[in-house]
């Protein structure tokens, strides 16, 4: 019997077209997005119908309004940072008999990349399949709703891109919004993010995510608050730590080690002398040496002036 899957079920993929620590350098205006296009790739695409037209039309306008981006039919001038728009949505169907139910699908990916060769230039790409269910024999029917279906499935996986390109450009507010929101990609780009950054603005959130039940989650936000290296996250830290199993020991005593501070060693020596397991014991004496290693680095001249 044929199952009912999620109407929408996103797996995203952000890249940089150069280097991904590396930022976009400052131009003269705006980014714009002058090219904008939607295609079928179905191999009998008069099977659904898409009105290419209107969804070129939709995800013009959802990349404006998402992504903050100037939408034109051609560059102003400023043609580094100029960018382009692929959508592609390839469809499928299949009918169960014994349940007197159809399903047609489509695969929708949208990738917004830059024109020309710009260094640091970002691109964009997210994919997302889309359902519809409906009954045997009427099929025809369900064309409509089905397209007006891919209409929202196209705005969706657009505006997860404009959201990403807001998130690249965007200042800290931005940063914090994401990780306090219920997306969970972006909010994983935010977390990798606010450690590129170094960003102070991110530690309460980030606090907050050291409580997911989620083990990655938990491994980003400790990841993160070790690149910020804010002390105010020393005692969350060592408190995920103690309540935790131990595969978050170790990251956790890397973080304390790179954050540095009297409560971060005395953490440290807490557990490198008390500690039930020999390896975690060592693991924190190694975290006391990189820790003392980072405050009290060696005098490289003093061999010299012997």
């Amino acid at each position: 019997m044929m199952s009912t899957m999620p109407r929408l079920a996103c797996l995203f993929l952000a890249v940089c077209a150069v280097g991904c620590k590396k930022s976009a350098p400052a131009a003269s205006g705006p980014p714009e997005v002058v090219d904008v296009a939607v295609t079928d790739k179905t191999p009998a695409p008069d099977q659904v119908g898409l009105d290419l037209a209107a969804l070129t039309a939709r995800a013009s306008d959802t990349i404006g309004k998402t992504g903050g981006l100037r939408v034109s039919d051609g560059g102003t001038g400023n043609a580094k940072r100029n960018y382009k728009l692929r959508v592609e949505v390839r469809t499928e169907g299949a009918e169960d008999a014994a349940a007197k139910k159809g399903v047609m699908r489509a695969l929708v990916t949208a990738r917004l990349q830059p024109i020309g060769a710009e260094v640091g230039a970002l691109s964009f790409e997210q994919t997302a399949v889309a359902e519809h269910v409906y009954e045997v024999g009427k099929r025809g029917d369900a064309q409509v709703a089905w397209r007006a279906h891919t209409l929202r499935a196209v705005e969706d996986v657009v505006k997860g891109v404009g959201a990403r390109v807001r998130l690249a450009s965007g200042d800290a507010s931005a940063l914090v919004a994401a990780l306090d929101g219920a997306d969970e990609d972006l909010r994983e780009e935010a977390m990798r993010a606010a450690g590129e950054r170094k960003e102070p603005a991110a530690v309460p959130s980030l606090v907050k995510l050291l409580k997911s039940e989620d083990h990655d989650t938990r491994d980003r936000a400790i990841g993160a608050l070790q690149e910020i290296g804010d002390k105010r996250a020393v005692r969350p830290l060592t408190e995920v730590a103690r309540f935790r199993d131990l595969s978050d020991l170790p990251k956790v005593l890397d973080a304390l080690a790179a954050i540095g501070g009297d409560e971060a060693r005395s953490y440290l020596e807490f557990v490198a002398s008390g500690h039930d397991s020999v390896e975690i014991r060592d693991l924190a004496k190694q975290a006391l040496t990189h820790l003392e290693r980072r405050q009290n680095p060696p005098d490289l001249g003093a061999a010299g002036r012997r």
